[in-house]
């Protein structure tokens, strides 16, 4: 069991003083920035993700490190219309749902990234992410009707070099 001793008053007192004031000068530096520029821009005409942003379900892993930070991962659930082969529901109204799996290196310049899709999945679970050897990892999902689940691996590799 972990004990948890309570702060001297005086060390608190400094911890305190230390986080006000850094939060102070950051404050100040952002007060600098000059906000004037920013603007709005219509992106309807990009239809492609005008429709994946629309259709966004849930966001179910959000900026996993993978081999220590030096690339990142994302997974976006989708419900995905456009995925549903015809006459595949006869006569429920259900959409299969997608995962969008954006991959991108550590930085703050954006310089590459990578964009997957599994598609065509009924109520998809991402059950784990696991490092294969540099370059590659792999996704374990489990999807399907409730009494007919599939359990899958999808393998990837990583080429994130500019």
């Amino acid at each position: 069991m972990i004990k948890i001793r309570p702060m001297k008053f005086q060390y608190l007192v400094v911890f305190l003083f230390a986080i006000f004031t850094s939060n102070n000068v950051l404050a100040q530096k952002v007060q600098m920035y000059d906000q004037s520029n920013v603007s709005s821009e219509d992106l309807s005409d990009e239809s492609k993700l005008n429709y994946y942003v629309s259709n966004i379900k849930d966001i179910v892993l959000g900026n996993h490190g993978l081999y220590d930070g030096r690339v990142f991962l994302k997974i976006i659930e989708v419900y995905d219309s456009k995925s549903i082969p015809e006459d595949f529901f006869q006569e429920g109204h259900e959409i299969l749902n997608s995962y969008l799996i954006s991959l991108y290196p550590d930085g703050d310049l954006y310089t590459k990234s990578q964009l997957f899709k599994i598609s065509g999945m009924i109520n998809p679970r991402c059950i784990s992410v696991q490092e294969t050897g540099y370059p590659t990892f792999s996704i374990k999902l489990e999807y399907g009707a409730h009494n007919n689940r599939i359990i899958k691996n999808f393998d990837f590799h990583i080429d994130l070099e500019p």
